[in-house]
């Protein structure tokens, strides 16, 4: 039977590229058995679930009153933009120090700078760090049927190096192509 890992990523960057926080991961299991017991936090990721592995509203908005959190805690106030998605509902009475600005519906993928190249990046990064895995895999006499198996604690340390090689080069330059700033 094929294995069907599903994730879903949230990223958040600001407009220069100084400051890329953790990917936020959305899996389908609460405690996928790779994690042998422990929190994804032990080792060093941001995991939420759920049945279809989702944006949901409960999710978003712990997400952003953490976000929130960290921003009183460095005194800082900061404009989030995001896509008029239905699973980004929060209560604004919660939130201080985010000023949460929605794009207009229909023009998502034409004005957000994730859209324009970030993600983009993101993925030729995971699908080059995913084949150079399986090519140490293949060196280290593994039979070729068991190459690409890959369990969801590995996917994230994968995504998570993927992450940090997205450039503040790359960033800026998706800002400036989204016509934004």
């Amino acid at each position: 039977k094929k294995e069907k890992h599903r994730l879903s990523y949230a990223f958040t960057i600001n407009a220069d590229g100084s400051e890329k926080l953790a990917p936020l991961v959305i899996g389908r299991f609460a405690n996928p058995r790779c994690f042998q017991g422990k929190k994804a936090k032990e080792y060093g990721h941001t995991y939420y679930w759920n049945l279809k592995s989702w944006m949901k509203s409960n999710i978003f908005q712990e997400y952003i009153e953490d976000l929130d959190c960290r921003m009183r805690r460095e005194n800082r106030n900061i404009l989030l933009l995001l896509d008029n998605f239905a699973g980004h509902k929060y209560d604004k009475d919660r939130i201080t120090n985010i000023r949460v600005h929605f794009f207009p519906p229909n023009m998502t993928s034409h004005i957000q700078p994730l859209d324009q190249g970030i993600i983009q990046c993101f993925k030729m990064h995971y699908r080059r760090l995913f084949s150079e895995r399986a090519i140490l895999r293949q060196l280290t006499d593994i039979p070729p049927q068991e190459l690409y198996n890959i369990n969801v604690l590995e996917i994230m340390d994968l995504a998570k190096e993927a992450w940090s090689e997205v450039t503040s080069t790359t960033i800026k330059n998706c800002w400036r192509k989204a016509g934004i700033l």
